[in-house]
Protein backbone atom coordinates (compact mmCIF):
# COMPACT_ATOMS: atom_id res chain seq x y z
CA UNK A 1 0.00 0.00 0.00
CA UNK A 2 2.67 2.45 0.87
CA UNK A 3 5.02 1.50 -1.92
CA UNK A 4 1.68 2.33 -4.39
CA UNK A 5 0.97 5.32 -2.74
CA UNK A 6 4.48 6.24 -3.12
CA UNK A 7 4.12 5.77 -6.37
CA UNK A 8 0.56 7.57 -7.14
CA UNK A 9 2.05 10.80 -5.12
CA UNK A 10 5.55 10.52 -7.47
CA UNK A 11 3.28 10.57 -10.39
CA UNK A 12 1.38 13.53 -9.38
CA UNK A 13 4.13 15.38 -8.26
CA UNK A 14 5.56 14.92 -12.14
CA UNK A 15 2.38 15.64 -14.17
CA UNK A 16 1.83 18.77 -12.15
CA UNK A 17 4.79 19.76 -12.76
CA UNK A 18 4.22 19.48 -15.75
CA UNK A 19 1.00 21.90 -15.33
CA UNK A 20 3.07 24.75 -14.71
CA UNK A 21 5.56 24.87 -17.75
CA UNK A 22 5.79 26.73 -21.44
CA UNK A 23 5.17 24.08 -24.15
CA UNK A 24 7.58 25.07 -26.81
CA UNK A 25 8.04 23.37 -30.64
CA UNK A 26 10.73 20.67 -30.93
CA UNK A 27 14.17 21.51 -31.74
CA UNK A 28 14.42 21.61 -35.77
CA UNK A 29 10.66 21.23 -36.20
CA UNK A 30 8.61 23.42 -38.68
CA UNK A 31 5.42 23.12 -36.41
CA UNK A 32 4.22 24.99 -33.45
CA UNK A 33 3.03 23.37 -30.16
CA UNK A 34 0.27 23.44 -28.37
CA UNK A 35 0.66 25.81 -25.90
CA UNK A 36 -1.33 26.52 -22.68
CA UNK A 37 -2.71 29.84 -23.14
CA UNK A 38 -6.52 30.12 -23.25
CA UNK A 39 -6.83 29.17 -27.33
CA UNK A 40 -5.22 26.10 -26.55
CA UNK A 41 -8.21 25.26 -23.66
CA UNK A 42 -10.24 26.21 -26.52
CA UNK A 43 -8.45 23.28 -28.50
CA UNK A 44 -7.00 25.44 -30.99
CA UNK A 45 -3.21 25.55 -31.95
CA UNK A 46 -1.52 28.25 -31.38
CA UNK A 47 2.37 29.73 -31.01
CA UNK A 48 3.27 29.98 -27.21
CA UNK A 49 2.28 33.23 -25.68
CA UNK A 50 4.70 35.79 -24.60
CA UNK A 51 3.33 35.94 -21.51
CA UNK A 52 5.19 34.41 -18.46
CA UNK A 53 4.25 31.03 -16.95
CA UNK A 54 2.67 32.41 -13.93
CA UNK A 55 0.62 34.73 -16.47
CA UNK A 56 -0.87 32.24 -18.36
CA UNK A 57 -4.69 32.10 -17.86
CA UNK A 58 -5.21 28.77 -16.66
CA UNK A 59 -8.94 27.35 -16.46
CA UNK A 60 -11.03 27.72 -13.36
CA UNK A 61 -11.51 24.53 -11.40
CA UNK A 62 -15.11 24.90 -12.69
CA UNK A 63 -14.10 24.88 -16.36
CA UNK A 64 -12.25 22.48 -15.69
CA UNK A 65 -14.87 20.06 -14.13
CA UNK A 66 -17.30 21.08 -17.32
CA UNK A 67 -14.11 20.09 -20.14
CA UNK A 68 -13.16 16.90 -18.64
CA UNK A 69 -15.61 14.82 -19.76
CA UNK A 70 -15.69 16.70 -22.82
CA UNK A 71 -11.95 15.68 -23.60
CA UNK A 72 -12.39 12.14 -22.06
CA UNK A 73 -16.23 10.70 -22.88
CA UNK A 74 -15.31 7.38 -20.77
CA UNK A 75 -16.28 10.22 -17.47
CA UNK A 76 -19.46 10.89 -18.57
CA UNK A 77 -21.48 8.04 -17.11
CA UNK A 78 -19.49 9.31 -13.57
CA UNK A 79 -20.54 12.95 -14.43
CA UNK A 80 -24.18 12.41 -14.79
CA UNK A 81 -24.15 10.13 -11.49
CA UNK A 82 -22.84 12.99 -9.74
CA UNK A 83 -25.15 15.57 -11.72
CA UNK A 84 -28.08 12.85 -9.99
CA UNK A 85 -26.54 12.83 -6.78
CA UNK A 86 -26.23 16.81 -6.45
CA UNK A 87 -29.79 16.91 -7.76
CA UNK A 88 -30.83 14.86 -4.81
CA UNK A 89 -29.09 16.36 -3.08
CA UNK A 90 -30.80 19.73 -3.30
CA UNK A 91 -34.07 17.90 -3.29
CA UNK A 92 -33.61 16.68 0.35
CA UNK A 93 -30.67 18.74 1.50
CA UNK A 94 -31.05 17.09 5.33
CA UNK A 95 -31.32 13.22 4.00
CA UNK A 96 -28.35 11.48 5.41
CA UNK A 97 -28.60 9.10 2.23
CA UNK A 98 -28.78 11.65 -0.38
CA UNK A 99 -25.44 13.45 1.30
CA UNK A 100 -23.63 10.02 1.57
CA UNK A 101 -24.56 9.61 -2.56
CA UNK A 102 -23.41 13.16 -3.30
CA UNK A 103 -20.31 12.39 -1.44
CA UNK A 104 -19.46 8.83 -2.60
CA UNK A 105 -20.58 10.11 -6.47
CA UNK A 106 -17.93 13.03 -5.91
CA UNK A 107 -14.99 11.06 -4.58
CA UNK A 108 -15.52 8.33 -7.27
CA UNK A 109 -15.60 10.55 -10.09
CA UNK A 110 -12.94 13.23 -8.79
CA UNK A 111 -10.42 9.63 -7.74
CA UNK A 112 -11.51 8.16 -11.70
CA UNK A 113 -10.83 12.24 -13.02
CA UNK A 114 -7.08 12.41 -11.49
CA UNK A 115 -6.26 8.48 -11.48
CA UNK A 116 -7.78 6.66 -14.31
CA UNK A 117 -8.32 9.15 -17.06
CA UNK A 118 -5.03 9.14 -19.35
CA UNK A 119 -7.11 11.52 -21.98
CA UNK A 120 -7.13 14.86 -19.74
CA UNK A 121 -4.43 17.54 -19.72
CA UNK A 122 -2.55 17.85 -16.04
CA UNK A 123 -4.17 21.20 -15.99
CA UNK A 124 -8.13 19.81 -16.41
CA UNK A 125 -7.07 16.67 -14.36
CA UNK A 126 -6.13 18.10 -10.90
CA UNK A 127 -8.30 21.37 -11.25
CA UNK A 128 -11.60 19.64 -11.15
CA UNK A 129 -10.75 16.58 -8.92
CA UNK A 130 -9.44 19.62 -6.24
CA UNK A 131 -13.29 20.88 -6.79
CA UNK A 132 -14.80 17.82 -6.63
CA UNK A 133 -12.86 16.85 -3.55
CA UNK A 134 -13.71 20.38 -2.30
CA UNK A 135 -17.11 19.70 -2.90
CA UNK A 136 -17.71 16.54 -1.23
CA UNK A 137 -15.99 17.85 1.91
CA UNK A 138 -18.22 20.73 2.29
CA UNK A 139 -21.40 18.11 2.56
CA UNK A 140 -19.20 15.63 4.76
CA UNK A 141 -16.37 17.26 6.58
CA UNK A 142 -14.70 13.60 7.57
CA UNK A 143 -14.80 12.15 4.86
CA UNK A 144 -11.51 11.06 5.29
CA UNK A 145 -10.41 10.01 1.41
CA UNK A 146 -11.52 13.34 0.16
CA UNK A 147 -9.79 15.39 2.74
CA UNK A 148 -6.31 12.90 1.91
CA UNK A 149 -6.32 13.68 -2.00
CA UNK A 150 -7.25 17.28 -1.83
CA UNK A 151 -4.92 18.05 0.70
CA UNK A 152 -2.25 16.04 -1.51
CA UNK A 153 -3.03 18.11 -4.16
CA UNK A 154 -3.45 21.35 -2.64
CA UNK A 155 0.34 20.20 -1.23
CA UNK A 156 1.63 19.88 -4.27
CA UNK A 157 0.10 23.40 -6.23
CA UNK A 158 1.73 25.14 -2.73
CA UNK A 159 5.33 24.62 -4.47
CA UNK A 160 4.33 25.51 -8.33
CA UNK A 161 4.14 29.41 -9.01
CA UNK A 162 0.46 30.85 -8.98
CA UNK A 163 -0.13 28.38 -5.52
CA UNK A 164 -3.13 26.72 -4.89
CA UNK A 165 -5.85 27.23 -7.43
CA UNK A 166 -9.07 28.88 -5.76
CA UNK A 167 -12.03 29.05 -8.63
Amino acid sequence: MRVSTALGIGGLLVVLAGCQSVNTAPANSGTASRSTTPDAFAGTNTAPSAAAPSEEKKPTLSQALAEAPVDDPSLKPLAQKYAQAEAALKAHPNDPNAKKAYVNAAYNYAHTIEYVSDKLEPVIKYRAALLLYRRALAVDPTNAPSEREKDQIEAIYRTMPGGIPQE
